[in-house]
């Protein structure tokens, strides 16, 4: 359980800020996806140290090589994951995007409205 938050906290925290600040296209998307995967191995190889060097959880000599076994999973379910997180992401965005394009189109409508009603002029 320590280790998934190593893994998936930098993956998450990278493609949701990445996703959300790039254009919206295939090869961002793509850049995306691979900045996360680095993030979940960058952070499952710091989560495995911290483990080891803090004595976090105890590991036994003969059964070390779980904790890497579990990192390697770790960052491929990461891997797995990331593209759907993105996708995610950029559909709220754009989702996000369009409310805001509609309550601006409407402010820009009531304002001229009103406007032209000030001026007298009438609209049929």
């Amino acid at each position: 359980m320590l280790l998934q938050g190593f893994v998936f906290i930098p993956c998450i925290v990278v493609a949701v800020l990445f996703a959300k600040r790039l254009p919206d296209s295939l090869l961002y998307s793509v850049v995306v996806w691979l900045s996360a995967t680095i993030a979940a191995l960058a952070g499952a190889i710091l989560g495995v140290l911290a483990i080891d060097y803090w004595h976090l959880i105890p590991i036994d000599p003969i059964r070390g090589s779980d904790l890497v076994l579990s990192a390697v999973v770790h960052v491929v379910m990461a891997f797995v994951f990331s593209p759907l997180l993105v996708l995610y992401v950029r559909r709220q965005a754009r989702k996000q995007a369009e409310r805001l394009r509609i309550q601006i189109l409407k402010r820009v409508a009531a304002f001229l409205i009103q406007d032209s009603v000030e001026d007298g002029f009438v609209i049929q």
